[in-house]
């Protein structure tokens, strides 16, 4: 009896042996599996943290990089940011990704043959495009009487209020998605806006500031008796550049790539200014003042390869001051391609239709039309602005 008691005392520790194995396993399964998925948690709220911290501030994050924003990273993971990267989706653009990623010592699993456990998670942030913008305006956009701005196959952007008179308004042809959005909250009755306004609690995505370039001096201008032509040669211009209405006027592409820089303001003054073939960009500081009147027809340069929205017809940033254009279509026929950055700008239109014409992307303070005005999306993406989101979140 003695001896069967012994024996069921030794299978009662070899038991509990196993038992007390098993229960560990499941403790260190319990723990291990828990702090696993907390990892899992942090390493994507820092992922997604890091890519949209890099999509917002894109030039401090630059190229990417190791743990370009640390403020995000409260946890000490190893985050690799790639900028730009490639977008989940084509209707998005300037995307960038983070990657974080983490190998931790467990607790109880390295009986089991695993002491350490790895865990990497993905974030990706950009923008989502629903097209190209044809009208961005910062502020407010009216129209009375029976004008109209006719899009064509593109977006209308107004960050204030949109005010119509009568059967004026703003009419998308053809309708296939493109849409009036009123951004900061703002919204209107429109009869005559076709589709109707989009109101949208959120500020507008602020437009890039097409700065003017650093570049040399320009030649002196040449003049041809034969056709009373002056043309002028790209580069910068210190002194105010007022053109007469006597004469002709060439932008010529050549050195600097086509671009001007009219640092002491530029009056076109009634005259007759092309450019030739290639392609200009024309700027004017913001603390300088733009004339623009006559007949002017000017389009961007677009190199093979250009990235969207990067067609600079004309600049005119702000600054300190707004000033005011006033075009009237019995007398001014403004027409460019690409995008005509006139921030710095309150627009008047009066008259006909011809007054202004784009074929690409108008950008301006604020817009009041007592005429029609047609701008039109260009088939070279280059010319066209995207407005319609601000970075966020996109996988």
């Amino acid at each position: 009896m003695s001896s069967y008691y012994h024996q069921q005392k030794g299978v009662t520790i070899i038991l509990f042996a196993v038992f007390l194995t098993v229960l560990l396993g499941f403790m260190g399964l319990a723990l291990d599996g828990g702090y696993l998925l907390l990892q899992k948690t942090r390493l994507q709220n820092t992922a997604d943290a890091a890519a949209l911290a890099c999509a917002i501030n894109s030039t401090a994050c630059g190229a990417g990089g190791s743990n370009k924003f640390p403020d995000v990273n409260l946890y000490g993971f190893d985050v690799q940011t790639t900028n730009p990267a490639t977008c989940p989706k084509t209707t998005q653009l300037g995307c960038v990704k983070a990657v974080a990623s983490s190998t931790w010592n467990t607790f109880f699993m390295g009986v089991l043959g695993q002491p350490t456990l790895s865990l990497t998670a993905t974030g990706v942030a950009g923008k989502n495009k629903a097209g190209p913008a044809c009208v961005v305006d910062e502020t407010n956009f009216s129209t009375n009487g029976n004008n109209a701005v006719t899009l064509n196959n593109c977006s209308a952007a107004i960050g204030g209020n949109l005010s119509t008179t009568a059967k004026s308004g703003i009419v998308i042809n053809p309708n296939s998605g493109a849409s009036i959005i009123l951004y900061n909250g703002h919204s209107t009755s429109c009869n005559s806006c076709s589709p109707a306004p989009i109101g949208s609690t959120g500020p507008m995505a602020t437009p890039p500031t097409f700065a003017a370039p650093l570049i040399a001096a320009a030649a002196a201008p040449t003049y041809d008796a034969g056709t009373s032509t002056y043309t002028y040669y790209p580069g910068s211009y210190a002194s105010p550049v007022k053109f007469d209405k006597k004469y002709k006027y060439i932008l010529s592409n050549g050195l600097y790539s086509g671009a001007y820089v009219f640092n002491g303001g530029w009056d076109t003054n009634s005259a007759t200014v092309t450019n030739s073939a290639g392609g200009v960009s024309v700027y004017v500081p913001g603390d300088q003042k733009l004339t623009l009147s006559g007949t002017v027809t000017l389009s961007a340069p677009t190199p093979t390869g250009c990235a969207d929205s990067s067609a600079v017809v004309l600049s005119h940033p702000y600054k300190t001051t707004y000033y005011g254009i006033t075009l009237n279509g019995s007398q001014d026929h403004i027409n460019l391609t690409g995008i005509a950055n006139l921030v710095a700008d309150n627009l008047t239109v009066d008259g006909s239709s011809s007054a202004l014409s784009i074929a690409g992307s108008l950008v301006t303070n604020s817009v009041t039309l007592h005429g029609n005005m047609n701008p039109s999306f260009s088939p070279n993406p280059c010319n066209n602005l995207y407005i319609n989101s601000l970075p966020a979140l996109v996988e």
